[in-house]
């Protein structure tokens, strides 16, 4: 099989919500953790956050495909910065994710 020049299509991931109609509690431009797990979110978020997170990875800022775009996404809302009682885990959708996300063309020799 010969090798060839090829472009590929990734996700730069920002670290603020900015373009969405989704106030996400009113983070709009404040920084956060963007996570990601093959878990459900229904099983992730019935975790404490001291459990979850060492299931998840953290995609904020970071380089992303269209491989993740079944595994959940969400963002966790601290008790010490964002007042909830216990922490709050939302849903993230793909779409709203990729409104989000600055395309980037990866040019590859394989």
């Amino acid at each position: 099989m010969s090798k060839a020049i090829t472009e590929k299509k990734y996700y730069r991931v920002g670290e603020t919500f900015s373009n969405t109609d989704k106030d996400y509690h009113g983070l709009l431009d404040v920084p956060f953790g963007i996570w990601i797990t093959t878990h459900s979110f229904e099983v992730i978020s019935s975790m404490k956050w001291e459990k979850a997170y060492k299931l998840c990875t953290p995609i904020d800022g970071k380089i992303i495909d269209e491989s993740v775009k079944d595994c959940c996404i969400f963002v966790y809302l601290d008790e010490a910065n964002y007042d909830y009682k216990g922490g709050k885990f939302v849903e993230v959708t793909w779409d709203e994710l990729m409104k989000e996300c600055t395309p980037v063309e990866v040019i590859v020799y394989e």
